[in-house]
């Protein structure tokens, strides 16, 4: 609590960070859409493949518009957050780490690669807008720039004003990529690779979710703090799987964007629909019958504070064996699951609020197993929360009736 926690706290408050975390979450709603046609086209109806064919090309476009382009929207949405936070002009930086962007994304032949547009170029995204605004940063700091008088207007002040930093960025990239034809994109992709391995790991994916477990548990939200430093690297492999599984090939990642839908987040971080069926059913005192009311029917929708902070969890030693072992129990059998193809891999991005049993249905891309493997999951986390609510439940009951008396 001490050391380990104000820590976590000062790096997930890094403004940096925050920019990045920022300006990834832009491309959150563009994959859900995307996710959308991507789901239609692959219903797992019997026949409905043939039915659909004639349209796939045209539900497609809108998957490959979306998901395809997940690089180049991170360019834009972290140029604009990275001038935000230095307090510059917001247009004339995004405009400016776009052209560095797409300055990086040339091939051999000096054209636009598009194929670094989607996820292969989101890494490339975040560090390219980040040196660009510094550039920026750096010469209207140091007051080098161009100014017009005021009776010129503003508009076309702020184009001259941004002529020079613009220039020196645009030169940096283009000697990178044109003069000693540095490939940025492969480079920058090498330099994130260990940690894209590692997070692709089951003891990375469990490192990562107690962490957050814990964080919870001291009150902090965990999923803000670690969860969002993790978000490029999860939609990098979200966006892969999802191209794999619009080809009809078997998906390579198993921790993609939404596989904690899978334990740790099924109905609220921590699990936290096992504890609020068990409270809403099986309460008998009554302070907990009136919070299981409360509780029940946010948690289906993945809105857990209620029961965090009002049974309480947060520091609770009652609870704390169940909050942080049943979540991470429960990925581990899913990560094994998803390892020998029981159930389907996470493909499609979905909203966060999406109930139990639909959620795993869809982001798997409409993989039943999914589905009835989170059925049973809230079973498993029923069982597993009640034997220490029954502690709680009876500690209040006996309460209750020493003050009737």
């Amino acid at each position: 609590m001490n050391k380990f926690v104000p820590f976590l706290t000062k790096v997930g408050n890094n403004r940096y960070l925050a920019a990045i975390r920022d300006g990834i979450s832009i491309t959150i709603p563009f994959t859900i859409i995307g996710s959308i046609f991507m789901i239609i086209g692959n219903l797992p109806i019997t026949g409905w493949d043939k039915i659909i064919k004639p349209y796939s090309s045209m539900l497609n476009a809108a998957t490959n518009t979306t998901f395809g382009i997940i690089g180049l929207i991170g360019a834009i949405s972290l140029g604009y957050f990275f001038s935000k936070m230095h307090n510059i002009d917001r247009i004339t930086g995004t405009i400016i780490s776009l052209v560095c962007f797409l300055l990086a994304t040339l091939n051999d032949k000096f054209t636009i690669n598009i194929d670094n547009f989607g996820s292969t170029g989101l890494f490339s995204a975040i560090i390219v807008s980040l040196i660009t605004i510094e550039i920026v940063e750096f010469f209207i700091r140091k007051k080098i720039v161009i100014k017009l008088p005021d009776s010129v207007p503003p508009a076309v002040g702020k184009s001259f004003e941004a002529l020079i930093p613009a220039g020196v960025s645009i030169i940096l990239f283009w000697c990178l990529k044109v003069l000693l034809n540095i490939d940025i994109n492969s480079v920058i992709t090498a330099i994130f690779k260990p940690f894209v391995f590692a997070l692709n790991t089951l003891p990375g994916a469990v490192l990562i979710m107690f962490i957050i477990l814990l964080l919870w548990f001291a009150g902090i939200h965990g999923n803000s703090l670690v969860g969002n430093l993790c978000l490029p690297f999860t939609m990098t492999y979200l966006t892969a799987n999802a191209a794999s599984f619009q080809a009809g090939q078997m998906p390579q990642y198993i921790n993609a964007e939404g596989f904690y839908y899978f334990g740790m987040g099924l109905g609220g971080t921590g699990t936290t629909i096992g504890l609020a069926i068990a409270i809403a059913f099986f309460a008998k005192s009554k302070r907990y019958k009136t919070i299981g009311k409360l509780t029940l029917l946010p948690a289906c929708f993945g809105i857990n504070e209620p029961i965090i902070f009002g049974l309480p969890i947060v520091l609770n030693p009652v609870l704390f064996v169940p909050f942080i072992f049943t979540p991470i129990i429960l990925q581990i059998i899913t990560w094994f699951l998803m390892s020998f193809n029981i159930i389907g891999h996470v493909v499609t991005s979905i909203p966060w609020t999406t109930p139990p049993i639909l959620s795993g249905f869809l982001v798997t891309g409409g993989n039943i197993n999914a589905a009835i493997w989170q059925a049973i999951e809230v079973v498993l986390a029923v069982i597993a929360y009640l034997p220490f609510f029954k502690i709680l439940d009876n500690q209040e009951l006996l309460a209750e009736k020493n003050e009737s008396k």
